[in-house]
């Protein structure tokens, strides 16, 4: 066993553990053990990140929160589903994938006509734990899964060569709730009239017709929401108004009957199918006893669901003084729709300059620790898109701190995560920490190896050779092995 284990003269001072066949030995082993699990599809990624788990753990942080649980509903499941398959098939990272695609037309396009909808995206991770981890540390995304406007949940998986990782997962999850509509009114259609003659005895009087009695002090039709001219970010607004009491409200948007509002009392709401972005006419005409008795007026207003954009390659990001009176200045370039831009840190909002860029100043201690900037772009309708950088990541671009690492492409905000070495091991499965220990036992035999020859004195540039091998193949198998523990939320 000393043999093995020590170095002595009897195994020429390399204990036969750590002989250069036995290490071709071990590379051979650990090479085929790898192609053997990558073949039966345990991988990593394709093992770990699961849908039974994800559910699941949206539900318990929902009801952590006081949440109630989100009910799985196929027609998401599709619409996350094909997502996922545009995204894989386009290359495209991003919410509006293949690029100028709004995500909720995959909704729509499976049959989920929706009152609310949300959307969260993942690639490239390895654990389903890390990846909800990733979510629930993200302020957009853990609004998404703790909203209380979302019933229902359906998530959809894509897997191939992605983003440069020949073996990557997308994980899509799209949030929903419905609201019933009541049908359009069916067009009344024309009836062919049948004269008949009947003959009357003369000596019984004709009863004479009892007229329809319809009211002649009759109160106007009015829309009271949207307003005219308004500027709404939802696809399915709600329309409310007033009418004459008995009667029936027909809707009628660009010249079209969309439904019927059969209620008592002189209130109406109703809400539409979904419309497409742009301007909208709206008008609705009251019915009593079948016949139209007046109509509200024409309400023009606008449906805008498309969020502004923030170019990020133009973003700018300077100091400004010394010692604690640093500030940091950042300039961005956002969409000429905008019309406010704000950051989660001060209530202050950016300034708009001359160029169109906007500007603000912030002091270097709001990003001192574990902060995330949000930079929030809004529209005239209060569609947002939020920018989110962790404070390690803006302060590196200065200091050239270890953060420098994380990368930010055009529209692909990526994340870091962050946690201890063995929570990384463990999110990578059976495979990883095979990998990891078999490592690990190298790195501990060379460890022993070399203490037992330095207190021998007889380490040397000869003998230390077969150890600054090992030192090199450890380090290249480590840097390998952890080469895929990073993944990106959107």
């Amino acid at each position: 066993m000393r043999r093995f284990l020590l170095p002595t003269s009897q195994n020429n001072y390399t204990p036969y553990l750590l002989h250069r066949s036995a290490l071709v030995i071990y590379v051979l082993v650990i090479f085929l053990f790898n192609v053997v699990v990558g073949q039966l599809g345990l991988s990593k990624v394709q093992a770990a990140v699961d849908a039974g788990t994800l559910y699941s753990l949206h539900n318990s942080n929902r009801a952590a929160n006081g949440l109630g649980g989100l009910t799985v509903n196929n027609q998401l499941v599709t619409s996350a589903t094909n997502k996922a398959q545009a995204m894989l098939s386009s290359d495209c990272w991003d919410h509006y994938c293949p690029p100028g695609t709004s995500p909720w037309s995959f909704i729509l396009n499976a049959g989920y006509e929706y009152i609310y909808a949300g959307e969260n995206l993942g690639e490239g991770f390895t654990n389903s734990s890390t990846l909800m981890n990733a979510w629930m540390n993200s302020p957009t995304h853990r609004a998404n899964v703790l909203s209380g406007n979302f019933t229902e949940i359906g998530i959809g998986f894509a897997y191939g060569s992605y983003q440069g990782n020949p073996n990557n997962t997308i994980v899509v999850v799209h949030f929903g709730s419905k609201q019933k509509v009541t049908a359009p009114a069916p067009t009344a259609k024309p009836v062919t009239q049948v004269t008949t003659k009947t003959v009357t005895p003369t000596n019984k009087p004709v009863p004479t017709a009892v007229p329809t009695i319809v009211p002649t002090n009759i109160p106007g039709t009015n829309i009271t929401e949207p307003q005219i001219g308004a500027v709404l970010n939802t696809n399915q607004p709600e329309i409310k108004g007033t009418k004459p009491d008995i009667s029936v409200i027909d809707i009628f948007i660009n010249e079209i009957n969309v439904g019927r509002v059969d209620s008592k009392g002189e209130n109406f709401s109703f809400r539409p199918s979904a419309l497409e972005d742009g301007t909208e006419t709206l008008k609705a005409v009251s019915y009593i006893n079948d016949k139209q008795v007046n109509e509200s007026p024409v309400v023009n207003f606008t449906i805008d669901t498309v969020a502004p954009e923030i170019d990020q390659e133009k973003m700018e990001i300077s100091y400004l003084g010394e010692g604690e009176d640093e500030m940091i200045k950042f300039k961005i370039y956002s969409t000429d729709d905008t019309v406010k831009v704000s950051t989660n840190l001060i209530s202050d909002i950016f300034v708009k300059s001359e160029d169109g860029s906007w500007e603000i100043q912030l002091s270097k201690k709001l990003l001192e620790g574990e902060v995330v900037l949000g930079i929030t772009a809004e529209d005239s309708a209060g569609n947002q898109t939020i920018l989110e950088m962790p404070s390690n990541e803006i302060l590196g671009q200065f200091e050239h701190n270890s953060f420098l690492a994380q990368d930010y492409e055009g529209n692909d905000i990526r994340t870091i995560i962050s946690g201890s070495l063995l929570s990384s091991i463990n999110a990578g499965g059976i495979q990883s920490q095979v990998n990891f220990a078999f490592i690990m036992i190298l790195f501990a035999l060379f460890m022993f190896d070399f203490y037992v020859i330095h207190r021998s004195g007889l380490t040397g540039v000869k003998r230390s050779k077969s150890h600054l091998h090992l030192s090199a193949m450890i380090i290249l198998i480590l840097v390998v092995f952890m080469g895929g523990f990073g993944g990106s939320i959107i």
